[in-house]
């Protein structure tokens, strides 16, 4: 059982994992920890209750006017992701952690309607075109070597002369 931070600050909610244990009991899968800006659930809580906590965390959106999702690891996404799609007002996903994304991630972002810009380390460019069409503008931390359609014809055309 992981437990896992839920902050909000300004127009941003992020989720972490939540390192110090201290704090918190071990019988954190049917309860949660709540306060003003900090929230404290456990994955399996996540998983049992998402109608719940999706509802929960939409009306968190409206209230402190949240448009930014940070996301700490790469592994937590598709479970944050779950939670997002009532949040209409959540636009921009920021991924933290220097990880690839993946297919199935691009996937769900898709399906999710509401993200516009997701920042990531690296993407494969297949990818880039699939969430393109989309219209889900993709940024990275990492540069990527890609030759579009339109450069390669060219290239093409010049070799043939």
């Amino acid at each position: 059982m992981k437990k896992i931070l839920i902050n909000i600050n300004n127009n941003e909610i992020s989720f972490n994992y939540k390192t110090n244990n201290s704090n918190i009991s071990n019988d954190l899968i049917n309860t949660n920890i709540i306060s003003n800006n900090e929230l404290i659930f456990s994955d399996i809580y996540i998983e049992e209750n998402n109608k719940i906590l999706a509802s929960f965390i939409k009306e968190l959106a409206i209230q402190y006017n949240v448009t930014k999702v940070n996301i700490s690891k790469i592994e937590l996404v598709p479970l944050i992701l779950n939670l997002l799609y009532k949040s209409t007002n959540i636009n921009y996903l920021y991924i933290k952690e220097d990880e690839a994304l993946t297919y199935s991630i691009c996937e769900e972002l898709i399906k999710l309607k509401n993200i516009k810009t997701v920042n990531c380390y690296t993407i494969q460019p297949f990818m880039i075109e699939l969430l393109d069409k989309n219209n889900i503008i993709v940024e990275t931390r990492s540069e990527i070597l890609y030759m579009s359609n339109f450069i390669g014809n060219l290239s093409v055309l010049k070799v043939k002369n």
